[in-house]
């Protein structure tokens, strides 16, 4: 009988809302040290000064904050 078929329950997210998945959820910890290495040694910005390197992105934010939760 289709009457006595049931749905399952929808699950309630608002109490508990997925978490987005990480770089290091999805790469080996080996692989995520090669690439900040990478980084390090060929990133044109990454071998900048700190100072001169907050204030290219202050410029390029226009002043915003942005908060990685």
């Amino acid at each position: 009988m289709i009457g006595s078929l049931k749905r399952p329950a929808a699950e309630d997210t608002s109490s508990n809302p997925p978490k987005p998945l990480k770089l290091a959820d999805q790469c080996p910890a080996s692989s995520l040290n090669v690439i900040t290495v990478r980084n390090q040694l060929q990133s044109p910005l990454l071998r900048l000064h700190a100072e001169l390197r907050n204030s290219i992105c202050v410029y390029a934010l226009g002043g915003l904050n942005i908060y990685i939760l």
